[in-house]
């Protein structure tokens, strides 16, 4: 059959819920971002803290570890909220440097490679494709910034 003889027909299938088609952008996002070696590196420094801290609630709990560290203040090992406010600006401000390097990292391959024409020529919308890749980045910054927040709260309590 001749090339001009075949005509465009769209496709009459069934289509993928919404959800699906945003988790497929998630999907490749979380390896977009993962796929560096400094992103691992980076989440690891920033992961510091939390076993800082891990270590300072030990301390402040249990009264042979302060007795061997030698420290009789209570003021010095207190875990109260301002403890915890600490923790979390100080996890919040770290967590700058790994977004800074994993959010333009999701986008830019897309437009470098000339795929973002193509990716938005299929079923999903630009809000879509937004989603899933903030979906990316919100959970990856979620492992650095308040999910050790909560785990430190529950260690303490």
């Amino acid at each position: 059959m001749a090339v001009y003889k075949h005509n465009y027909r769209a496709y009459e299938g069934t289509l993928t819920p919404l959800h699906t088609r945003i988790s497929v952008i998630v999907r490749y996002a979380f390896a977009e971002a993962w796929a560096s070696k400094i992103t691992i590196g980076l989440l690891t420094f920033c992961l510091l803290p939390c076993v800082i801290s891990l270590v300072g609630i030990y301390l402040a709990n249990n009264p042979i570890a302060r007795a061997l560290v030698g420290a009789q203040s209570t003021r010095f090992l207190s875990i109260d909220a301002a403890f915890f406010l600490k923790f979390l600006q100080s996890q919040c401000w770290l967590a700058l440097v790994p977004a800074s390097w994993i959010a333009p990292r999701l986008v830019t391959f897309d437009l470098a490679d000339n795929a973002l024409p193509i990716l938005l020529s299929h079923p999903i919308t630009r809000f879509g494709y937004v989603l899933g890749k903030f979906i990316a980045l919100f959970a990856t910054l979620s492992v650095v910034t308040w999910i050790p927040a909560l785990l430190l709260f529950a260690y303490q309590g």
